[in-house]
């Protein structure tokens, strides 16, 4: 079995060939407001991004196979494990490591690192952007939470 998912709009993945055991657990699952109902005459189901890797991780754990390649590029760093989080502007789901040029293996001295050199160049009392101050220190609030739990 094959589950191919596949960007309906900017928010929305569309499931295509899911089978019963996968629609079962999104109804169960999934919050009504971040799902739409299934349309028997496509036979397709669509849920918000967020829950991207979550599906992943069901359809693996029932051995099947998941095909995103029609993706935007985060969705699918998203749907591999990558640490996301959502762009306060696009509502797009970011790579906060991307967000600070480091590598998603990247340790925490470095972090520190690049978030304080990114910081001083971007904030806003140093004539920086606010917004890009903000998606920077996001991003580092972000990457500590998983060095924090992990």
């Amino acid at each position: 079995m094959v589950l191919r998912l596949v960007k309906r709009d900017p928010c929305w993945l569309e499931l295509h060939g899911a089978p019963y055991a996968i629609e079962a657990e999104v109804r169960a699952q999934v919050k009504p407001a971040t799902r739409r109902s299934y349309d028997r005459s496509t036979g397709l189901w669509s849920i918000h991004w967020q829950w991207i890797k979550w599906l992943v991780d069901l359809a693996r754990s029932k051995n099947i196979a998941v095909i995103w390649a029609d993706l935007p590029a985060t969705w699918q760093k998203l749907a591999a494990g990558a640490t996301m989080a959502v762009d306060e502007v696009s509502a797009e789901p970011v790579c906060v490591y991307a967000t600070l040029y480091l590598t998603n293996d990247a340790p925490l001295e470095v972090v520190k690192a690049a978030y304080k050199a990114l910081a001083a160049k971007t904030h806003p009392d140093v004539g920086g952007d606010e917004r890009d101050f903000r998606r920077i220190s996001d991003a580092y609030k972000n990457i500590i939470k998983t060095f924090e739990t992990s």
